[in-house]
């Protein structure tokens, strides 16, 4: 298989996956937002404990840049 063929294959596995990957809502945080029943999309379980789970997470990037061995900014983004 050509270099440009397996590069195009890549690409649609690649595509296919983000697309199967994605078929949950997500709701976004936000200060203002309060969630109502139309955000809920299925009954509760009747013989469960838990009525709603909840998955939540926080994400962080650090950067340093550095010149000729040494670290000259740093950055933190949460």
């Amino acid at each position: 298989m050509s270099f440009f063929k397996k590069i195009v294959f890549l690409l649609c596995v690649f595509l296919v996956a983000k697309g199967i990957a994605q078929t949950e809502e997500t709701i976004v945080w936000r200060p203002n937002l309060k969630l109502n029943w139309s955000n809920f999309k299925d009954k509760a379980p009747i013989n469960n404990r838990a009525a709603a789970i909840t998955a939540s997470g926080i994400t962080y990037k650090y950067t340093t840049y550095f010149d000729k061995k040494r670290a000259i900014d740093s950055h933190m983004k949460l």
